[in-house]
């Protein structure tokens, strides 16, 4: 607790009291669920609070929380840091991805016959290749 004396009657900012319980200030962005990845607060993790976190970026710029935030849902500070940046989308994926050997959303076994398309596993499996054939090539030189 701070208090409000002023700094000629011996208090200013700098007084506080030792008797003050300690109080952890969390983002108001972040959700109080056990779900801290769940952006949209609707009880799952999907693709859409990836998205909406994105869009935030995108319109606004990555950066601190601003001092004037509800705490409510879009909870774009997924890590808790006071700041919504890309880490918080990475944050996102790697939670979608987590466990699931497919990799994305759903697992294999829920993908539609003939549903070739990539998932996030794939493409970064494919940057890996690119990136060690680069390397041998270059050492090869």
């Amino acid at each position: 607790m701070t208090d409000s004396l002023p700094a000629a009657s011996g208090g200013g900012s700098a007084n506080t009291s030792e008797f003050s319980a300690a109080a952890t200030i969390a983002s108001p962005w972040q959700n109080p669920g056990h779900l801290r990845w769940d952006v949209s607060d609707n009880t799952f993790v999907a693709s859409d609070d990836v998205v909406t976190i994105i869009n935030y970026i995108n319109a606004k710029g990555s950066g601190l929380v601003p001092d004037d935030a509800a705490n409510e849902k879009d909870f774009l500070d997924v890590d808790g840091d006071n700041y919504v940046v890309a880490a918080d989308v990475i944050d996102v994926i790697n939670y979608i991805n987590a466990g699931r050997p497919g990799g994305g959303e759903a697992p294999m076994s829920d993908r539609p016959p003939g549903n070739e398309l990539p998932t996030e596993n794939d493409l970064l499996a494919l940057i890996a290749l690119d990136v060690a054939t680069s390397n041998q090539v270059k050492r090869r030189i």
